[in-house]
């Protein structure tokens, strides 16, 4: 949620701010990363050149460089704004060579012979000295400033003119800055930045506020304001505080984070005293409330309502679904002995008849007890009703239902026992058959 108080409208981002200041005269520091202030001359003294006599007696020369924890961190940028100023005031004026320029850009050292006082202009840097070493990875150091306030003209003016002060405190704020990658903001064996050179013949006093890279990892930067110089003004310097003062110099344990929570009204942990969101806001899950309870649970089975499944519950039945949670009254059965494949669950003789289904008796159609529903023979076929069924047969059955073929009858003439039908003369010789 404070992260929106210190971006500024530029081609580059501005992340968290960490803040960090110091009594006066001495430089602060945390985590590694600190401000140097490094005097290169305390009486630079008259000076001859090519454009003539330059008197700086009394001027000092001062660089600040912004100290790294690893030499592979990045410094990207100076900036400031209306929420957390970049400043770097001079009770006098800064000294600007006639060749020099707000960085140092175009300034080549082979030049400091002939123009001596060059070596001592006023600029502002991520890492250079002079021009840019492209074949080394270095590039030129970038400025941006707004209408209302070009702290880059103020600061120099150009011409040789004495400049004024940086001041980056405007609602739209400005910075300088190089891209990450550029080798002058790299940290290097020393763990140095250079931040600027500032020639004056007064007092220098001032705050940088720093986006460093750790590790050159853009999205894991961390932002330093390094006051220097200038009177101590004792506060909260960390802008994630509840309570940080921008104007204040030194930390003086007074920082409150209470502020904090979770400011979500419809979240789980919703805090009614927050007033800065921290991103802990914890949520139930879709149909549950914060406890864990359905927030509709018709049937009060424990499930809610949007989770139940319609369908078979009762593992026995040929439908059974598992993942059901309610009996939908759908389940099906397999028919008494068999599977839900239709397959019988005890066929003993593999006749395809369920044992519970066989039916014991004759199988034999041509037994005189035959059974047609009989599905298993037992044994029982009787043919005791065969037999010749022609009363006019000499082997007639009167006991014989069923005909079996097997009648005889007399010869003509004769009768069952061979013996004349008639026999008139009582010779032996029927008399149909006398000649």
């Amino acid at each position: 949620m404070y992260l929106s108080r210190f971006c500024a409208a530029f081609a580059f981002s501005f992340f968290c701010f960490t803040g960090f200041s110091q009594p006066s005269g001495s430089a602060p520091t945390s985590g590694g990363y600190s401000l140097s202030v490094e005097v290169v001359n305390d009486n630079i003294g008259i000076l001859i050149g090519a454009l003539g006599v330059v008197d700086l007696t009394g001027f000092s020369c001062t660089r600040l460089y912004v100290d790294m924890a690893n030499e592979s961190d990045f410094l990207s940028s100076i900036s400031g704004d209306s929420n957390v100023a970049t400043y770097i005031n001079t009770t006098t004026n800064f000294y600007h060579a006639t060749l020099g320029a707000a960085t140092p850009n175009g300034i080549n050292s082979i030049l400091f012979p002939v123009y001596p006082d060059l070596a001592y202009d006023s600029w502002v840097t991520i890492g250079l000295e002079g021009v840019p070493n492209a074949m080394a990875g270095e590039a030129a150091v970038s400025t941006v400033q707004s209408a209302t306030n070009p702290w880059v003209t103020n600061f120099d003016p150009g011409g040789g003119l004495p400049g004024g002060n940086i001041v980056i405190d405007d609602l739209i704020g400005g910075a300088w800055y190089a891209l990450n990658g550029d080798a002058n903001g790299v940290a290097g064996d020393d763990l140095k930045v250079l931040a600027g050179q500032f020639t004056s013949s007064g007092e220098l006093s001032g705050q940088l506020y720093c986006q460093i890279f750790p590790n050159g990892d853009g999205q894991q930067n961390v932002l330093y304001l390094f006051p220097f110089g200038g009177v101590d003004t004792p506060g909260c310097t960390d802008a994630a505080a509840c309570n940080f003062n921008p104007d204040a110099t030194s930390d003086d344990g007074s920082c409150d984070y209470s502020c904090y929570g979770c400011t979500d009204a419809t979240a789980c942990n919703y805090d009614a005293t927050a007033t800065l969101d921290d991103d802990s806001c914890t949520y139930a899950e879709a149909g549950y409330d914060c406890d864990g309870a359905c927030l509709s649970d018709s049937d009060g089975d424990g499930i809610c309502d949007e989770f139940e499944v319609d369908g078979c519950q009762d593992a026995t039945a040929c439908n059974y679904d598992a993942a059901a949670t309610d009996d939908d009254g759908s389940c099906t059965y397999p028919a008494t002995g068999y599977d839900c494949d239709g397959n019988c669950l005890s066929d003993t003789d593999g006749d395809g008849v369920c044992d519970e289904f066989e039916v014991g008796g004759c199988g034999d159609a041509t037994a005189c007890n035959y059974d047609a529903a009989a599905t298993d023979d037992d044994g029982s076929c009787d043919y005791s009703c065969y037999g010749c069924t022609d009363a006019a047969a000499c082997n007639y059955d009167a006991t014989a239902t069923l005909d079996d073929n097997s009648c005889t009858y007399a010869e003509a003439g004769y009768d069952c026992d061979g013996a004349c039908l008639s026999d008139s003369d009582g010779d032996g010789i029927c008399d149909e058959f006398e000649v």
